[in-house]
């Protein structure tokens, strides 16, 4: 489910213990006023029958099947204390999702609720098709304080919240523990790199490089043209930025996104993107950008999983499919530092409400469901999600645990230094711009400066900057 980026995914909230916040919440739809009690992770109880509710069919479109799983579960709930609400849930996949939500909104006759990022976010609600859910944080007595701070001015506008975060994610490394072993290393835990000499990590990924022969760089006889699997992937490509360049950026003490703009093009900017390309172009440890670039390229399946890849960057929402894909032992370990240490993207999606929806009253009681901490430990519990709230973490360490993975690493970068990608009208538009330069540089076809340059420009002249 990459969150902002292409693919499936690009990452949050609760409502104050819904079980306990929706006390007397007064059900506009036929007016019956429902008592709820219970605790966090437990469906609350309807103190009356909601059974002589007039029927009522309400939609909730998502782009992550695996999610999807998590939040049926979570609505067969839900319906058991209001069954005279049916959720229909559409999953849409990422690739379809915003072309199919930009036209039935078009048409003013979108889902009552639906999943949204910062990339779209902007552009919804100055357009006024999302609800203002502010007098509902206060209508079921939702605790601001119980979210990662962080990520809540993610969908706020002009003071008022549009959503709350319902998760969360970092990036890191994973990596494949088979082929460490065969090299010989240990696990990648400490790695650094500088843009000069590459730091540890070049040393490491050219250990894991192999050509045909069994050859790495460096070596005599060593073949760049017959690579059989590569030591480390970025994933160099203009649309990587959440799990790629970004954090290189910013490790290296270039800001990415200030004050509405795009702010990259800089000569320290530029030696990070040419560390990129050398790493793919000089030193041949990562794959080359005909690879990455390609449309449908999924780095974790196409690249991972096949084993063409030892190690890569990428989001804790691709762990599941990760999971189910990958033959051998893999693990996950943090970020390689940069001359300005470990510094992770950071995002969140959120769930709106469409704002002329005809089912307001029961969308709303939905929202504030999915919203709460039941659901939220629901979905770090069984792993799907890291929870948007701080304590659901340990459920969803814990799920990982179990199958033996350690997603601790994704966790200390949440609470260490962690940046935001950026948000502002026409912002999808800005990161398509940016896409089609930046993937000229990484596939080689004009200069780190220009190529960089154009992107800053280009996007920032979408966004209605400079």
């Amino acid at each position: 489910m990459r969150h902002i980026e292409d693919g499936s995914r690009s990452t949050r909230g609760k409502v104050k213990s819904l079980s306990r916040a929706l006390l007397c919440c007064a059900c506009a739809a036929g007016g019956v006023v429902l008592s709820l009690s219970g605790t966090a992770g437990a469906a609350p109880v309807a103190s009356r029958t909601a059974a002589t509710q007039a029927p009522v069919t309400i939609s909730y479109m998502l782009w992550d099947p695996n999610q999807e799983i998590g939040y049926k579960k979570a609505i067969a709930n839900f319906q058991k204390v209001y069954p005279y609400i049916h959720v229909n849930v559409i999953q849409v996949g990422f690739t379809d999702y915003w072309t199919k939500l930009a036209t039935e909104i078009a048409a003013g006759n979108p889902p009552d609720l639906f999943w949204d990022n910062l990339n779209n976010f902007p552009t919804y609600v100055s357009e006024g098709a999302l609800l203002d859910v502010s007098p509902l944080i206060k209508k079921y007595h939702i605790n601001l304080s119980d979210y990662y701070q962080s990520l809540l001015p993610l969908f706020v506008y002009k003071g008022q919240y549009y959503a709350i975060t319902k998760d969360w994610d970092t990036i890191g490394i994973i990596y494949n523990k088979n082929e460490l072993k065969k090299a010989g290393l240990a696990a990648p835990t400490n790695l650094t790199w500088n843009p000069t000499n590459g730091g540890t990590l070049l040393k490491y990924a050219e250990a894991l490089t192999l050509d045909n022969t069994g050859k790495h760089p460096g070596q005599a006889g060593f073949n760049p043209n017959k690579i059989v699997q590569y030591g480390f992937s970025p994933g160099n490509a203009g649309g990587g930025f959440q799990t790629g360049w970004s954090n290189f950026l910013e490790e290296d003490g270039v800001t990415y996104f200030s004050h509405d703009k795009f702010t990259y093009d800089t000569s320290k900017g530029d030696q990070v993107f040419q560390f990129l390309n050398n790493l793919v172009y000089k030193w041949h440890v990562a794959p080359p950008a005909t690879v990455t670039t390609q449309p449908t390229y999924d780095e974790a399946t196409d690249s991972f999983s096949p084993g063409n890849v030892a190690m890569m960057t990428d989001g804790d929402w691709d762990l599941a499919s990760i999971a189910s894909t990958t033959k051998f032992p893999w693990g996950v370990a943090p970020l390689p530092a940069g001359p300005d240490g470990i510094v992770s993207a950071t995002n969140g999606l959120g769930i709106n409400i469409y704002a002329h929806s005809k089912h307001l009253p029961a969308a709303e009681l939905l929202w504030a469901w999915l919203t709460n901490k039941s659901t939220e430990t629901l979905m770090s519990d069984d792993g799907y999600i890291w929870g948007s709230m701080p304590s659901v973490d340990q459920g969803y360490v814990s799920y990982w645990a179990k199958k033996g993975v350690d997603v601790q690493p994704f966790l200390n970068e949440q609470k260490g230094k962690t940046f935001l990608l950026g948000e502002a009208p026409n912002a999808q538009t800005a990161y398509t711009q940016m896409e089609t330069e930046l993937n000229l540089v990484f596939l080689n076809k004009v200069s780190v400066s220009s190529g960089v340059s154009a992107a800053v420009s280009q996007a920032n002249s979408a966004l209605g900057g400079a």
